[in-house]
């Protein structure tokens, strides 16, 4: 059984008019869900596995998210302007995400009440990711940026390589395996 628990709160009902418009995907590993160019018309719940959001510059993947178990993946500017996407989803390792599409999503708000206060809530916390990622490489130091990053997420320096989570923290790979092994 599929289930959504990423708000503890949301009562039964709602979390089932939610499972009744989501679509369960699985994603071999290095699939895309979004490419660059594409408009987003989802969001992505991940039920297991791990999705990477990165753009290209000039030929190299910069890595702005990764959404493991219980989160959410989107390109939040693309789904909400209904422009193209300046980014990629990909999955990482196989992953199964509940998949939900933005006009159904949208009918739910005018149904729901509590769907669009979820929706609404939704929205700053992906934004708020969006943020500390900002601030975790605007404002510490090379070194604080790993150390946060283990604090906060040691799922995630466990299962990605060196070469994506130095792009993630900004860092060339180099200095990310000096700072493992000092």
């Amino acid at each position: 059984m599929y289930k959504i628990d990423f708000f503890p709160e949301v009562s039964e009902e709602a979390k089932c008019l939610l499972l009744n418009i989501a679509r369960i995907k699985e994603y071999k590993r290095k699939d895309y869900l979004l490419r660059e160019g594409q408009v987003c018309k989802r969001l992505y719940f991940i039920q297991s596995g791990l999705l990477r959001t990165f753009y290209n510059n000039t030929g190299k993947d910069v890595n702005l998210h990764f959404a493991t178990e219980g989160q959410f993946s989107t390109d939040i500017k693309s789904l909400r302007r209904q422009t193209p996407s300046e980014l990629w989803i990909q999955a990482y390792e196989p992953t199964t995400v509940l998949e939900f599409d933005s006009n159904n999503l949208l009918g739910l708000y005018a149904r729901s009440e509590e769907i669009q206060d979820i929706g609404h809530r939704l929205m700053a916390q992906l934004h708020q990711e969006l943020l500390e990622h900002t601030d975790l490489i605007n404002l510490l130091s090379p070194g604080d940026r790993y150390l946060y990053l283990q604090r906060r997420r040691p799922d995630l320096v466990r299962r990605i390589s060196l070469t994506q989570l130095s792009s993630y923290i900004g860092i060339s790979r180099e200095t990310l395996s000096r700072l493992r092994n000092p």
